[in-house]
């Protein structure tokens, strides 16, 4: 299988907002069905230093950053390129390659 470094379909501003609630929603019934949100609130709740602030690069429609939120009581943030409307995180829009970052533990 060869890699592809082309732009995701998520990346194009263009896509209408019904499509792009229908791919989040799927990516994260995949993430949940894989167990990625698990370890990752497993692996930040078991860091030996307290986690205070979470950022997550590519966020999406911030569902993961929820979870993360209401396991480990730690304040979320979330960075996307083009970020949904409406969320309970707050989700700044933004370049995670190019643009400055928020502080984050």
């Amino acid at each position: 299988m060869k890699r592809c470094d082309g732009p995701e379909i998520m990346e194009d501003p263009s896509l209408p907002g019904e499509v792009m609630k229908v791919v989040l929603r799927d990516l994260t019934r995949t993430h949940r069905w894989l167990g990625n949100h698990r370890a990752l609130v497993k692996a930040i709740a078991r860091d030996a230093e307290p986690v205070r602030r979470v950022l997550d690069l590519g966020c999406g429609n911030g569902d993961l950053l929820v979870r993360i939120r209401t396991r480990t009581g730690a304040e979320v943030l979330g960075v996307e390129l083009h970020p949904p409307e409406a969320t309970s995180v707050r989700i700044v829009e933004a370049d995670a390659v190019r643009d400055p970052l928020p502080q984050a533990d």
